[in-house]
């Protein structure tokens, strides 16, 4: 019987692998100089499967490191950590998975009772099924109910007749996401069982008939079906998907050794052939390379035979899987461009005729002086000592990296898709366009702001937006209200909460800031802006664009400026925004007719009043206020001549943020929006919680006192820093960023933003308990916190004026 969730495909010495022990077990009857070269072509195989292939990583890992095998293979035991990077990713991910599984076994515990709970988690092996579990304990569902509704969900995927539809007999994670969303509770029939090959066991699941409580996962598909469930996939992001994750950091295996047997590692239909830019899959990282070769800064002049001969055998050891020959097939591009570039060889060459200089060059180490002067035209020429002089302290000269998103034009593989793709983990749905900023001036990314709901550690089912709204509520319940200065809708004393820090710093939200505005401005700072917090019965209505008309119709002023806003409710007709689509090709002609009518008033934000927008206006433009109905975290990019307006009196509560993200000049003189500030003004704002004269053209502050319990939110990384004015863009982490989250490689930054947003998320959870105690004790028997845990009112205020 199969390991559960063992590859069933994977043969190791011509032997069909079915478990880990069996693989170990063969491992040790060969020879112990053959050991290490078949355990690092398994670890590179293992690194592309499912989630739990993690479990397998880690028995290689301990296997190798234990028994020692990796000696005199790699030249010290850092090296072999070099080398084992994915088990040793694989041994952390491990650890937090379980760590999460534990989290939602402890909740189902206390609503489903031990036995039970036990029983249903020995079919959780992945964080993506714990993860669809807490969904379902949400629900407040029993037991009983819970299994009626998964089994139905295993009976109705394997009735039915499609490509792509998983054909194992035994509870799956789309299984349990399906109960969620159907909520079938038809009673089973034992006809249908039958005929499908099942039978319940002694948990009372679903199982293959013959197997009574033993759990076999057989994740064989038909033929020519793909590996995604459709109807999983529709219901949750890629995040959340079995083994969608892993495939999101799969590599390509190394090629095999030529010492070494074909049928070491072979899995059916693979294709061998790789492409000459392809990654070599070795587990070589730019810290360890310049490591290894730290010898070469002046280009191997100065290193003996011996010196470079150990370089070399190393480098070989780390790339080529201990080859004694060099060729295009056994190094990959980038790989061959690094070592050139150490060596201060040119490497604007054919990637073949640099595996192929440095294969004459590893023949003639035993006359390294002669065979550097034979091929000296394939070298950079060393500058002459003494042809100039520097005061500087540095040793080296240092190379100078450019953003990427400095030549937007260059970046042809970043379209609409490859961006969601790389912020979300699949592709946008089909009426997601870029085309829609083009004519209709506006945009909605369905979502982007949707991990605010997801539950990381298993202890906060919500997410961060549950602690976010009790903010909300907060903030209210500390306002106090002025008669003659009305809210409308304003949370007027609520600019610095650890929700606005979070969006502000988030760098999703900053990547599409910069894909969208019209001159891909990547250097942005927040402006800090009051929420929205709209109440039944308060009259929110008002019309305007984000800038002054005048002046962007004058001299195009903010051209560039993005309004966004973020919705933390699902809206509907009559709590939503309003906007004139398509107003940006018109804005011109329309301002000039109203610049000699009376309905011109000299507002610093144009207010859009009845009389400036007229019934004939919509007749002649064939442009009328549309509706704009969000859900929640949806987020609505538009060109600041876009005007907008909500709706009237608020018949339901709402809650929306703006992250108001300016640009600034190389030298952070200038600013797009000027009144927003200076860089340093902004910078101060940020860090010392201080309220503006103007926050932004839309509102004049009232100068209310900050929250005394505010806290900040740090450790979010350095683009979330640079966003909020802890430091500059300028600086080597920054562009290292920078140049990962918008380089080619989609893999790559999917996989920082998801490392990005679990950190955000721990970070916000803790800080949040920090702000609770504080306004705890600061305010006493009138905290909001203090009131809601006695059970006692905590309605705003200004609700009963």
């Amino acid at each position: 019987m199969e390991t559960i969730g063992f590859p069933s495909n994977l043969s190791l010495q011509g032997h069909t692998i079915q478990s880990m022990e069996e693989a170990i077990q063969i491992l040790n009857e060969c020879s112990r100089d053959d050991v290490y070269p078949l355990a690092m072509q398994m670890q590179s195989e293992l690194s592309g499967f499912v989630e739990t292939s993690e479990d397998y990583l880690c028995m290689l890992h301990d296997f190798v490191y234990k028994g020692e095998y990796w000696r005199g293979h790699e030249l010290d035991e850092e090296s072999f950590r070099y080398s084992w990077q994915a088990a040793r990713e694989a041994i952390a991910n491990r650890a937090k998975r379980l760590e999460y599984i534990d989290n939602i076994l402890e909740r189902s515990i206390k609503v489903w009772g031990r036995d039970n709970a036990k029983a249903f988690f020995l079919r959780v092996k992945t964080r993506a099924m714990a993860e669809k579990v807490s969904r379902l304990l949400s629900a407040s569902l029993d037991y009983e109910t819970v299994r009626l509704m998964i089994n139905n969900e295993i009976i109705n995927r394997l009735s039915t007749k499609a490509r792509g539809i998983k054909k194992g007999k035994a509870v799956m994670q789309g299984d349990i996401a399906r109960a969620f969303s159907n909520r079938c509770k038809r009673p089973l029939s034992a006809k249908t069982l039958q005929q499908l090959g099942l039978e319940i066991d002694d948990d009372g699941f679903c199982c293959p008939v013959g197997s009574g409580n033993t759990l076999v996962y057989n994740y064989e598909l038909d033929d020519n079906a793909s590996q995604t469930d459709n109807s999983s996939y529709s219901q949750d992001p890629g995040s959340s998907r079995e083994s969608s994750y892993d495939n999101q950091l799969e590599s390509e295996s190394s090629a095999p050794g030529r010492g070494l047997s074909e049928s070491i590692i072979v899995f059916r239909g693979q294709k061998r052939k790789r492409k000459d830019t392809s990654m070599c899959g070795c587990m070589l990282t730019d810290d360890s390379l310049s490591h290894i070769l730290s010898g070469f800064q002046d280009g191997g002049t100065t290193m003996d035979v011996r010196e470079c001969r150990e370089a070399f055998r190393t480098f070989g050891q780390k790339v080529y899987r201990n080859q004694d020959q060099i060729d295009a097939d056994a190094i990959c591009s980038d790989h061959s461009r690094k070592f050139c570039n150490l060596f201060k060889m040119f490497t604007n060459i054919s990637h073949k005729e640099r595996a192929d200089r440095l294969d004459k060059l590893y023949c003639g180490l035993d006359s390294w002086k002669e065979t550097r002067a034979r091929y000296s035209t394939w070298f950079r020429p060393l500058k002459p000592v003494g042809t100039h002089i520097t005061t500087s302290i540095s040793r080296f000269q240092e190379k100078h990296i450019r953003p990427v998103v400095e030549n937007w034009s260059n970046l042809k593989y970043l379209t609409l898709q490859g961006l969601h793709r790389r912020c979300f983990g699949q592709s946008p749905p089909p009426d997601l366009r870029d085309i829609s900023m083009q004519v209709n001036g506006s945009i909605v990314v369905p979502g982007l702001f949707k991990w605010l709901k997801q539950d990381f550690d298993g202890k906060h089912p919500g997410g961060i937006l549950q602690m976010a709204l009790s903010e909300f509520a907060m903030y209210d319940w500390h306002f106090r209200p002025h008669a003659d200065n009305p809210r409308r809708g304003s949370a007027k004393n609520m600019w610095f909460s650890l929700i606005q820090q979070l969006v502000r710093q988030d760098i999703v939200y900053w990547m599409w800031h910069v894909f969208l505005r019209p001159d891909h401005a990547w250097r942005l700072i927040s402006v800090p802006d009051c929420a929205k917090s709209a109440y039944p019965g308060e009259r929110t209505y008002i019309q305007h664009p984000d800038i002054s008309l005048r002046k962007f119709v004058e001299s195009c002023y903010g051209r560039n400026f993005l309004q966004s806003v973020i919705s933390l409710d699902n809206e509907d007709q009559d709590n939503c925004d309003e906007l004139l689509l398509g107003m940006n090709h018109h804005l011109g002609s329309w301002w000039e007719d109203l610049s000699l009518s009376s309905a011109m008033r000299d507002y610093t934000i144009q207010q859009i009043v009845t009389e400036m927008w007229s019934s004939e206006d919509e007749e002649r433009y064939g442009i009328q206020w549309i509706k704009q109905i969000r859900q929640s975290t949806d987020v609505c990019f538009s060109l600041p001549d876009i005007p907008q307006r909500s709706t009237g009196s608020s018949t339901a509560q709402r809650h929306t943020l703006s992250g108001n993200l300016v640009s600034i000049d190389q030298d952070y003189t200038e600013i797009d929006i000027t009144n927003s500030g200076s860089w340093e003004d902004l910078s101060q704002r940020h860090r010392d919680f201080t309220l503006p004269e103007s926050p932004t053209e839309t509102e004049i502050s009232d100068k209310e006192p900050v929250f005394s319990g505010t806290f900040r939110l740090c450790g979010l990384g350095a683009i979330s820093d640079t966003l909020v004015g802890r430091g500059r863009w300028g600086n080597a982490e920054t562009i290292h960023l920078v140049n990962l989250l918008f380089g080619p490689d989609e893999n790559a930054a999917w996989k920082y933003i998801q490392s990005w947003r679990e950190n955000a998320f721990a970070q916000y959870v803790a800080t949040f308990d920090r702000m609770v105690e504080a306004e705890k004790l600061t305010y006493g028997e009138n905290s909001f916190f203090n009131r809601k845990e006695a059970g006692l009112s905590t309605k705003p205020a200004f609700t009963n004026m």
